[in-house]
């Protein structure tokens, strides 16, 4: 079971979003808050699966109290329900799992919760990366996107690359369906890509600010951009 903190100022919405969520038996509501430093508070006492806030709140706003609580609660997964579509850009920033713009839904929350536990199951998935003097233990999240290199393939986040044995074909079905075999020598992550642009006979996925690049062939690209148009917007 998932445990759920809501952050809403307003009463109906926070009504509603306890009605929907409690929906889900397989999510519990822990605690709700009115402002934002109440929500930072209530998310170190409980250090929840997943937060559901609005942004435009008193005190501390959704988005700056999300940041904070990502600082001690990094697992935590952000929902953010909001009147306004101003702040989807700086929510990816954070990489939120969802960004819903009022009025609410049963079905908006539904997909949200959904995209939430593949996510959190998604962290669950570890890669082992053995190195010279210790083993490594790589979360699928963290992966931006894998590339064949020899016999081997690199592991790109933001941090770092990894070498890993292995072919891309055997990482294409144990990473899961976030990802997606878009060019015989590259595996994307489709919810971490940010643009695509055309050069010459390829197109080329880009991952935020991140100084490297993966592959689209002209053959997968429709397939690709459907993928990537269906991750960013559950």
């Amino acid at each position: 079971m998932y445990k759920v903190i809501l952050a809403d100022d307003h009463e109906n919405s926070l009504f509603l979003l306890n009605y929907f969520v409690e929906k889900h038996s397989e999510f519990i509501i822990v605690d709700s808050c009115r402002d934002g430093q109440e929500l930072v508070e209530k998310v170190k006492i409980h250090m929840p699966d997943v937060i559901i806030t609005d942004i435009n709140m008193p005190v501390k706003s959704g988005m700056e109290a999300a940041r904070e609580c990502l600082e001690f609660a990094a697992d935590a997964k952000v929902i953010f329900v909001t009147g306004y579509e101003e702040f989807a850009v700086e929510a990816y920033t954070i990489e939120a799992v969802d960004y819903i713009v009022k009025p609410l839904s049963q079905a908006r929350i539904n997909e949200a919760l959904k995209r939430a536990q593949q996510r959190i199951q998604l962290d669950g998935r570890k890669i082992e990366i053995q190195e010279k003097d210790k083993i490594i233990y790589l979360s699928c999240e963290e992966i931006l996107f894998v590339e064949k290199s020899g016999k081997s393939c690199l592991f790109h986040t933001f941090d770092r690359t990894y070498t890993v044995s292995g072919t891309i074909r055997f990482f294409s079905e144990k990473l899961g369906d976030a990802f997606f075999l878009s060019h015989r020598s590259f595996l994307i992550n489709s919810e971490k890509v940010s643009e695509i642009r055309q050069d010459k006979e390829i197109y080329l996925a880009k991952f935020g600010d991140y100084g490297h690049v993966a592959h689209i062939s002209r053959l997968k690209f429709k397939e690709a951009q459907k993928k990537i148009r269906e991750a960013h917007s559950n």
